[in-house]
């Protein structure tokens, strides 16, 4: 399942995890101005590298983070239509 909202220029995103993947205590997906520096504060920030940030067959250059307390943050930059 898949459900996207529209708020002025923000996207917000839902859906389901896959069955065989463990449950997060919580995450997020994010369209950011820049993916790469996004993904690098994170890094310098204390975070850990889920997904280097990598150029997406439908359109985004995303990447994976978790924080120090488990919450898994994608982010991404929507570099085509």
């Amino acid at each position: 399942m898949h459900a996207e909202v529209h708020v002025e220029d923000s996207l917000l995103m839902a859906g389901e995890r896959p069955e065989r993947a463990a449950a997060p205590c919580g995450s997020i997906h994010v369209h950011v101005p820049g993916a790469d520096a996004c993904y690098a504060r994170g890094l310098a920030a204390g975070a850990d590298s889920l997904a280097p940030p990598t150029d997406q067959p439908y359109g985004d250059r995303s990447a994976g983070l978790r924080d120090a307390e488990g919450k898994l943050c994608r982010i991404g930059t929507h570099f085509r239509d």
